[in-house]
């Protein structure tokens, strides 16, 4: 697995496993982004991509002034492989820590994921999808 940066021609199958993961997770609203609305949502964002075997697996996008981590989706089938963890410490290594990130409550995997990994639950809130939590990673 390589993780390096996004090109233009990876949104297609950013959109892919955008869409696949958050399908997966029942407390997401069901509809699909397209091409222009990811592009969107990740509007002056730095976007890294992992990639296997020339497909994209996964990909992080995070905002870099606030070191806050906007998007971190992997494809269903290649989950629990370890390809998050190297996603957070592509962004850890090129951004430096804290780093930070908001996730649904209602979605009890990342919640698990996040606290195992010595991700520090620093806040809870009623967003537009839902209640969430924020996460902070301070130490490596």
């Amino acid at each position: 697995m390589i993780i390096r940066d996004f090109h233009h021609s990876d949104l297609g199958e950013l959109v892919d496993v955008y869409n696949d993961a958050r399908r997966l997770v029942e407390c997401f609203r069901s509809e699909d982004v397209s091409s222009r609305r990811l592009r969107s949502l990740t509007s002056n964002e730095s976007i890294q991509v992992a990639v296997v075997k020339q497909v994209v697996v996964g990909f992080i996008s995070i905002w870099p002034p606030e070191k806050f981590i906007h998007h971190l989706y992997v494809r269903p089938s290649c989950q629990n492989l370890g390809i998050a963890k190297r996603l957070i410490k592509t962004c850890q290594d090129r951004y430096g820590l804290p780093l930070s990130l908001k996730t649904l409550a209602a979605n009890r995997n990342a919640c698990d994921f996040y606290e195992y990994n010595n991700w520090e639950l620093i806040s809870a809130g009623q967003g537009s999808e839902g209640p969430y939590h924020q996460y902070s990673l301070r130490s490596a």
